[in-house]
């Protein structure tokens, strides 16, 4: 999948970020009349905005998880990732609707806007974000004017630096937004048959038939965007195989699935216990959240109450795969995501029952996602005689 398209309207936008972003930038110019040339997988639309909530500030920024114009009102699926990147980052961030309108507004129009519920206006968001896959697009604004400053007022220049300033600043979570991009494969992994509960929730149920999920799946050395990756992993990793029963004394040899990032979906208490959001701070200073729970970590302890499928557990701590709690989208980090095309997720029976459903419309903004349930033993069956 192509990196994203940073999209920048006006000139002193396109100024403010340039040098500062390694993804591609176009310049597509101010109002609903300019359109992209050729429309991209995702885009992300920065640059400046009006307030219409009170208590917006210039140079505050501003992610739309809802893109509206007249007439109609576009998901950004990604706008939390977007939102919590910069929070982490320490910048003054809101998460709301954003207004495309056709002209600047001011005045009454201005107070219609704001009762709408819509935190910012713009007038290029939603006509860029209409060409791109739904939910694909996000846009990250700066605040210049409020309906106390408005547009056409002396301190308008300052303000503005202000507001090119922030935009500036949130340059390096544009870049692990696109980094982030691409087309993934999510497992939906329960716990053992009959165990207390369920990637779906409390109920126990059994795992798909191992014949079924080959059938669903495919052959793992088969083409696909994986294919070239599996296959260098499969000689660099020949150690790390799984012993099987066999015939006449045989022992067949399995190597473990390829799982890039596991995330455990827990309730907001556990994951505040285990310094979920803290956590790539304290216990590493790398941004790429390499950090393990396995046998000898600081939290071992904890895992099986967390976790009750040991084995996908066992499958992390040997391949060294990174496992991270998640008790909302503001706990997945963009940066996680950057080399994690095959992702584990593991609802434990604490986890709201919501949270799986919105980790994968969040995991859909940043690319074609393919989901499936499965168990670690179905997993292995499948790579049996590879």
């Amino acid at each position: 999948m192509q990196p994203g398209t940073v999209c920048a309207p006006l000139r002193s936008e396109w100024a403010a970020l340039r040098g500062a972003i390694a993804a591609p930038m176009v310049r597509t110019g101010r109002g609903p009349t300019h359109r992209l040339d050729s429309p991209a997988g995702a885009i992300a639309v920065a640059g400046a905005a009006g307030a219409l909530a009170p208590g917006l500030l210039p140079g505050d920024l501003v992610v739309a998880q809802e893109i509206r114009s007249r007439g109609s009102a576009l998901p950004s699926y990604a706008a939390p990732l977007l939102h919590s990147a910069l929070r982490h980052l320490g910048l003054r961030v809101h998460l709301g609707p954003i207004y495309s309108a056709e002209y600047i507004v001011d005045g009454p129009h201005r107070d219609r806007l704001a009762a709408t519920g819509a935190l910012a206006v713009d007038t290029e968001s939603a006509f860029l974000a209409g060409a791109v896959p739904e939910g694909r697009a996000v846009v990250l604004r700066a605040i210049v004017d409020t309906p106390n400053a408005p547009l056409v007022h002396p301190g308008t220049v300052l303000r503005g630096i202000r507001a090119l300033h922030a935009l500036r600043c949130a340059a390096p979570i544009l870049d692990h937004w696109s980094a982030a991009l691409g087309e993934r494969e999510v497992l939906l992994f329960g716990p053992p048959e009959g165990g207390p509960g369920n990637a779906t929730g409390g109920r126990a149920r059994p795992g798909p038939h191992p014949d079924k999920t080959r059938e669903r799946t495919g052959s793992r050395s088969g083409a696909g965007p994986d294919s070239s990756r599996a296959s260098t992993e499969d000689t660099d990793n020949h150690r790390d195989t799984v012993a099987t029963g066999g015939t006449r004394g045989h022992t067949k040899r399995t190597h473990p699935p390829r799982i890039d990032l596991v995330l455990i979906l827990v309730a907001s208490e556990t994951a505040g216990q285990h310094s979920a959001t803290d956590a790539p701070q304290a216990r590493t200073p790398r941004i790429t959240g390499k950090y393990i729970w396995g046998p000898g970590s600081a939290y071992s302890a904890e895992i099986p109450d967390m976790c009750p499928d040991a084995g996908l557990l066992e499958l992390a701590a040997m391949q060294g795969i990174p496992v991270h709690p998640v008790d909302s989208t503001a706990a997945l980090h963009l940066p996680l995501l950057h080399t994690a095309r095959r992702i584990a997720v593991f609802a434990t029976p604490s986890a709201p029952a919501t949270l799986r459903a919105e980790i994968l419309r969040a995991l859909s903004g940043l690319g074609p996602i393919r989901v499936r349930e499965t168990t670690v033993a179905d997993e292995l069956r499948s790579t049996l005689g590879r």
